[in-house]
């Protein structure tokens, strides 16, 4: 701000003004002196002239003042669906409006506010896109209530949850490595039978045996089992021979499945092997101990419409007819789901009838996903699976607790930092050392907010990460987590106590742009706002993004007691000047703009020096010369008695709230209003 004696003679803003100052010009000739004027309660044409063109920011009616119900609205944030929330410390409430001044009725659980019988008086809040809405108290908590939740209700609340492991693994192997009849196994004709190379039943390594293709390949290590004309005599003379698995334990898995290789020594095409309609290898499965047996593999010959000398291959249907995969002498892996059960017992039938009639198996596995144990949600055990890509939710007991259902639906603590967990994480926490948050702000991400610490031990900027603690099952059916705050330790201080660009002293307010660049107004040295940026490597550093010198928002002697800052979708900044009685606006770069609550007039030289204001609310900002004569431009406050915060909706209305008057007044830019001074939806 310049004085008199040391301002240019001629103004570096007289070209841009020119037009209306010599409009005024006239105007101030005819009439001597200008009186100060009171803003309108509504905006007419015919009664008040601006002098700022589409640069003018102007009152919009009526006022929303305390026939709302408010006493000290000291901080205001707006939601995406347009919802205007207003903290009021003395009302120990938070009003919520729509943008026509009307009071939302759905809203009363924010009225009179009490956590665990204890009164809250909200001195900030902010609201996020799931419609969590966050206020603090000075303290060193932050407090949550959910539109969503209260809007459907919540129908039951998750006593235990249990999780699944997302990578299969193996319960039980059979490879043949070492001989398991009567202990891992059995095995028909007394643990199997060889009566020669082309009559088996055995474990064997294919020594012993004849192979027509030569060599089995594919199998599992050395030994694998083989069969060829299974009816010899040398065995208990049944055309079919079995091998039945031990009973094998499922308890705490689910997706269970069979996995084995299986193959066939004779490679003939149709018409030119070996296999007829009397050969086969089954597979079957029994679960839970009982008797009966279920489909789950069949090898059959290959119905070329001759009964005999065709291949073996996988018979999809079951029929008795191979109709998949031929099988060869190279093993092939083939598998099958088993239900969930306790337990189940595999058996494998062969039945190869001559000699030449050769197949062989290896390698049998049963495979299935761990479950849990059932965990509390919230738990450290829910907390890890639930955050592990191992793990996903499974099964969920659910309870119609009202108690712990009133308690989520009415407002309640959503973080301590002066919980055990989150004080160990927290360096800066010693028992008489508490945080005293003065700010909150919501980070445009569902998992982490921010909030200024103002605490003179302190003084920084913190990130509070989330975690799920609850489960809970909407009225409309939707399952959902709820989460809770925490304090991650490599993330948790964003910026720390100092003097300089992008350090913190002080803090009073924060906010956060869209792409999350963090702004906070402080009322320490040196700067009083600033905007800090996530730089990612390492670690994360939050620089300023602002300097001085290069920015005038970082000039030292700018602001007055700024207790609020506030940024638009367009990255335009808003600062509650309080101490100078206007909301200065900068662009994107922080560079001023404009102000809203300050009138600029042109007035010749002897008004100015009648007037008795001279420096209160009225000040001299500058000098211009209009053809020959001199005249000063000044700036007439009065709009505000102390605006304490400040917010913009997303069509360019910005609310201030003015503590002091118990209202909160709106404002437009002229260029936003239509030809009758209305408001451009």
């Amino acid at each position: 701000m310049s004085k008199p004696e040391t301002m240019k003679p001629v103004s570096r803003k007289s070209i841009v003004l020119l037009p209306a100052c010599v409009f005024l010009l006239c105007f101030l000739v005819s009439s001597g002196c200008i009186e100060k004027m009171e803003l309108p309660s509504e905006i007419y044409t015919d009664e008040t002239e601006f002098s700022a063109g589409d640069t003018t920011y102007l009152p919009l009616s009526p006022i929303w003042d305390d026939s709302y119900g408010f006493q000290t609205p000291i901080e205001i944030s707006i939601a995406k669906d347009g919802h205007i929330f207003v903290a009021d410390p003395a009302a120990n409430s938070i009003f919520v409006l729509k943008q026509d001044g009307s009071i939302l009725s759905e809203f009363q659980d924010l009225r009179n506010i009490s956590v665990d019988e204890n009164t809250i008086s909200p001195i900030d809040v902010d609201v996020d896109q799931k419609m969590n809405i966050f206020f603090i108290d000075g303290s060193q908590r932050v407090y949550r209530w959910n539109q969503i939740w209260n809007d459907f209700g919540i129908d039951s609340i998750a006593t235990t949850v249990t999780f699944v492991n997302t990578t299969s693994e193996i319960i039980y192997e059979e490879s043949f490595e070492t001989d398991g009849h009567n202990f891992r196994y059995s095995a028909s004709s007394n643990g199997g039978f060889y009566n020669a190379i082309n009559g088996y039943f055995i474990r064997t390594d294919g020594l012993n045996i004849s192979i027509q293709e030569g060599a089995y390949s594919g199998n599992d290590n050395l030994y694998y089992w083989a069969a060829e004309d299974t009816d010899d005599s040398s065995g208990d003379q049944n055309d079919e021979q079995t091998i039945v698995l031990n009973s094998i334990d499922l308890t705490g898995y689910t997706n269970i499945q069979f996995f084995g290789l299986f193959g066939a020594g004779n490679e003939g095409g149709p018409g030119e092997s070996v296999y007829d309609d009397n050969d086969y290898i089954k597979v079957f499965y029994s679960v839970d101990g009982g008797n009966t047996y279920e489909n789950g593999l069949w090898f059959c010959y290959v119905n070329n419409g001759d009964p005999d000398d065709e291949p073996i291959a996988l018979d999809t249907e079951f029929d008795g007819n191979g109709d998949g995969t031929i099988l060869g002498s190279n093993l092939q892996e083939f598998n099958f789901n088993i239900p969930d059960a306790s337990g189940v017992i595999i058996k494998i039938a062969v039945n190869m009838d001559e000699a030449k009639e050769e197949v062989a198996f290896d390698d049998l596995k049963i495979k299935g996903t761990e479950i849990s144990v059932p965990v509390a949600p919230g738990s450290v055990d829910c907390l890890e699976m639930d955050n592990s890509v191992d793990w996903t939710l499974y099964e969920v007991e659910w309870s119609s607790d009202n108690e712990a259902i009133d308690s989520l639906l009415n407002p309640h603590l959503f973080f301590n930092a002066g919980s055990y967990t989150d004080s160990i994480a927290d360096h800066y926490f010693t028992t008489s050392k508490f945080s005293q948050f003065s700010g909150i702000s919501t980070s445009g991400d569902d998992n982490f907010i921010y909030v200024a610490d103002e605490y003179e031990y302190h003084n920084r900027i913190v990130r509070v990460d989330f975690k799920r603690s609850h489960l809970i099952k909407l009225g409309n059916g939707i399952d959902i987590w709820i989460q809770k705050g925490f304090f991650e330790g490599s993330k948790l201080n964003v910026a720390g106590l100092g003097t300089g660009a992008g350090t913190v002293n002080d803090p009073v307010a924060i906010d956060v742009d869209n792409d999350g660049n963090i702004y906070y107004a402080q009322l320490g040295d040196f700067f009083s706002i600033h905007k800090i940026r996530e730089v990612t490597g390492d670690f994360a550093t939050y620089p300023s993004v602002y300097q001085l010198g290069q920015n005038e928002i970082m000039e030292l002697e700018r602001f007055d007691d700024p207790l609020d800052v506030a940024v638009d979708k367009d990255q335009f900044i808003y600062v509650a000047n309080t101490g100078a009685q206007e909301i200065q606006v900068f662009n994107s770069y922080g560079n001023l703009s404009n102000k809203v609550g300050v009138e600029d007039r042109i007035i010749d030289i002897p008004t100015w020096e009648s007037w008795a204001v001279q420096g209160t609310d009225t000040l001299l900002i500058d000098t211009l010369f209009i053809e020959g004569n001199e005249f000063y431009m000044i700036e007439i406050k009065g709009a505000f008695d102390s605006p304490r915060a400040v917010a913009v909706d997303d069509n360019g209305v910005v609310y201030i709230c003015d503590t002091p008057s118990s209202s909160i007044l709106r404002y437009r830019l002229s260029n936003q209003l239509n030809e009758d001074l209305n408001p451009i939806p």
